[in-house]
């Protein structure tokens, strides 16, 4: 293994780590704060929890694929809006993260019977517990409906595990991270990145 701290430490760039907190947190905290100052930004991950913070400014590129996705083509991929794919998750779950989401629901079952998170932005929880309500009184109701309902503690579990949207940072980590941002960049250190070179026979 490469000694990937010894190789960071050599480049421009700003590190930032912190106690008790996921970087998928910090990482979104900062997208999202440098798209309201209208800065593009890039997100190197091939994590799709990122994918709901896609928006004018925010895209992501996944290095597995090779592609970058942003606004003109993150709708094919997740087939809904991106700022809804947090709820999706949350009802599928995701296997990478051991998060199991309610059997027997897919992706076309939720882009027929929950509409508005295909076309209708900041669709919540909310909307999906409704919907199955209202469902639960017509007489052939499908059975995914109270299935959703009975595992309702599940999925709002999720949806707090793999939502991005609302920052968990306190005001003091936000400006810790701010003041990391705001301080110089690290000159390229050529000398002792070569050198780590030469001794990993890279």
């Amino acid at each position: 293994l490469f000694r990937t701290k010894d190789y960071l430490e050599c480049l421009p760039l700003h590190q930032i780590v912190m106690e008790k907190l996921e970087a998928d947190d910090i990482i979104a905290y900062l997208a999202k704060n440098a798209s309201l100052t209208n800065k593009k930004v890039t997100i190197v991950s091939s994590d799709k929890d990122f994918f709901q913070l896609i928006d004018k400014n925010i895209e992501v590129y996944a290095p597995v694929k090779k592609k970058t996705f942003n606004e003109s083509n993150i709708f094919e991929e997740l087939k809904v809006l991106p700022e809804n794919y947090n709820v999706v998750k949350a009802l599928l779950g995701d296997n990478s993260d051991n998060l199991a989401g309610v059997k027997g629901l897919g992706i076309k079952t939720i882009i027929s019977e929950f509409p508005e998170l295909v076309n209708k932005v900041g669709t919540g929880l909310q909307y999906v517990y409704d919907t199955c309500a209202s469902k639960l009184e017509e007489k052939k109701c499908k059975k995914i409906f109270p299935k959703i309902i009975t595992e309702w503690d599940r999925v709002e579990t999720n949806y707090k595990l793999m939502n991005l949207h609302d920052s968990v940072l306190d005001d003091k980590e936000k400006n810790h991270i701010l003041d990391i941002i705001k301080s110089d960049i690290p000159n390229l250190q050529t000398g002792a990145f070569l050198h780590l070179l030469d001794q990993d026979k890279i």
